[in-house]
């Protein structure tokens, strides 16, 4: 019994590495040929209005209409998608433009679950999202070259999970892109929970749903966070701020850029009020400024959020990562294969967390 249950997974391993290696290579096939494409005709970002009429997203509905039209005037989004039914985790993944290969990956392993892959206890939620709306992974972007902003596009329509903003896409500008995606999440799509990270972070997705579960369902602020983090001073420093751009000498509480959750309530909530928040160059920071203004204090939950650099371990001690910092496209796709073979390790218990 032992042996045919493991050359049916060795089999199911095989498999599994072949189908997301021709996926990455059919990507890469469709990314040199849009690079030709581009090359011999090059062709300008189309205006909002052209890429798509935001009046008729939802016509009826008067403050989607508004919010649209606010969109429109501060020219914060070319192009984006939407949600096509409620989902229970929607994954805002930060992507630099030229990173096809990292989205080609994520897109290949961890942005999407089976329902079947799941064993929900709970009934009512088993019944209320399809296999489909478990998860939903979308990449934001800004704006770039005229070059790659047209292979971008392309990228969009096939895939339709790209939200594109108008700014350009610098590291200065992350605060621009955080606010991007808290709005378009709030507008344009209906979510239990959104998990924010970077497109060099794997994420065990399966595992991210299991927890959730466990968690309360409003007022939810979590991720690997810091308290009373004191301010670099330091000129040039990468995260250096000075007196005149913040007083005080810590932070308030916040949960780093790596990843964090937040329930749709609290989104809502800074949603309502981020537009009389002045912007922050500390992506991170500026959402844990938003909350203090809220009175919401994070949770810490590193144990879950992991920093590596190396992963040769054996899976079964590291069973509760759920994010993992600094995975390149390679270490992506070994960690997914890692982690499918994560029920030889004894379960893991998410109601103690």
């Amino acid at each position: 019994m032992l042996y045919v249950k493991s050359t049916r997974f060795s089999g199911r391993i095989i498999t599994t590495s072949l189908l997301l290696l021709f996926g990455m290579h059919y990507t890469w096939l469709w990314y040199q040929s849009h690079v030709q494409q581009v090359s011999a005709s090059p062709c300008k970002l189309e205006t909002l209005a052209a890429v798509l009429n935001l009046n008729d997203i939802s016509p009826k509905d008067p403050k989607t209409r508004q919010t649209t039209e606010k969109l429109k005037k501060a020219s914060m989004v070319s192009m984006f998608t939407s949600c096509e039914e409620t989902v229970f985790v929607l994954i805002a993944v930060f992507s630099s433009p030229t990173n096809f290969d990292r989205r080609s990956t994520i897109r290949s392993t961890w942005a999407k679950i089976k329902h079947t892959d799941l064993n929900i206890a709970n009934d009512s939620t088993r019944e209320s999202y399809t296999r489909k709306s478990l998860v939903k992974t979308v990449f934001l972007l800004g704006q770039t070259n005229e070059k790659t902003q047209s292979i971008i596009e392309s990228e969009a329509q096939y895939y339709n999970d790209l939200v594109i903003g108008s700014f350009t896409d610098t590291y200065g500008n992350l605060t621009l892109k955080t606010k991007l995606g808290l709005e378009w999440a709030q507008q344009f799509c209906k979510f239990r929970y959104y998990l924010k990270t970077d497109d060099d972070v794997f994420v065990y997705s399966k595992g991210v749903v299991q927890w959730l579960l466990q968690l309360p369902r409003e007022r939810v602020y979590t991720g690997r966070c810091d308290f009373d983090k004191k301010v670099i001073r330091a000129a040039g420093h990468k995260w250096g701020v000075s007196k005149k751009e913040y007083t005080r000498d810590t932070f308030p509480p916040y949960c780093v850029g790596m990843g964090y959750i937040l329930s749709s309530d609290v989104i809502q909530n800074i949603t309502s009020i981020v537009e009389t928040q002045p912007l922050f160059k500390l992506e991170d920071v500026y959402v844990g400024l938003i909350l203090e203004k809220l009175k919401i204090v994070p949770v810490d939950r590193r144990k879950y959020f992991q920093v590596h650099s190396d992963y040769s371990w054996d899976v079964c001690k590291h069973k509760d990562l759920l994010l993992s910092l600094e995975a390149n496209p390679k270490q992506m796709l070994e960690l997914h294969l890692k982690f499918s073979k994560l029920w030889k390790c004894s379960p893991v218990d998410y109601s103690k967390s």
